[in-house]
């Protein structure tokens, strides 16, 4: 009966470990996996996405929709959440939850599919200027918005609205639990 037990609960980690890539064993989720490709029930909502947009464009440095301007934009944004979600979730941590924001991002735009996180730094990524060297600003925009928008929406169900936003505002102080998607208190 123990064996038995002890067999189940084996299957069950096991289970779990294919179902969100185990960090132990090296192995990452695929998109190719059944897995990967689904959303989760609750999607990123839409004022998320819309304030992830602003926030590239605030950091756009000039009027003018240049393509590596974006990129560059864009690139700055993940750094600086990256850089503040090391004292909350670890390197490891960060990494693990912008890995997962990326495969989501993937699964909806597949031009993503390429893009990993770096283990350089947190928010760093490897593929995304070759994954969006062939799309217009515009589109390029919403991609990286969407990167954004896919890593704090899954922040902010790790450690809970409350938390996401007190970490969140010290890196972009005029963010708000409508812009999470959240109702106001």
């Amino acid at each position: 009966m123990a064996a038995r037990a002890m067999r189940h609960g084996y299957e069950r980690r096991a289970e779990r470990g294919r179902r969100i890539g185990s960090l132990r064993s090296g192995r990452r989720l695929s998109l190719s996996s059944r897995h990967a490709r689904e959303r989760p029930p609750d999607s990123v909502p839409q004022p998320l996405h819309a304030f992830c947009v602003e926030l590239l464009e605030h950091h756009l440095s000039s009027e003018t929709l240049d393509h590596a301007d974006v990129v560059a934009a864009g690139e700055r944004c993940l750094l600086d959440l990256g850089a503040q979600l090391v004292g909350l979730v670890g390197i490891a941590g960060a990494r693990a939850v912008l890995d997962r924001a990326l495969q989501l991002a993937a699964a909806e735009l597949p031009y993503l599919q390429h893009v990993r996180p770096s283990g350089a730094q947190p928010g760093r990524v490897f593929g995304l200027r070759q994954g969006l060297r062939r799309l217009p600003p515009a589109d390029v925009k919403h991609a990286i918005a969407l990167i954004v928008a896919e890593w704090i929406w899954l922040l902010t169900h790790l450690v809970g609205s409350t938390l996401a936003l007190r970490v969140l505002r010290d890196v972009w102080p005029r963010i708000s639990e409508a812009d999470l998607g959240e109702p106001a208190r």
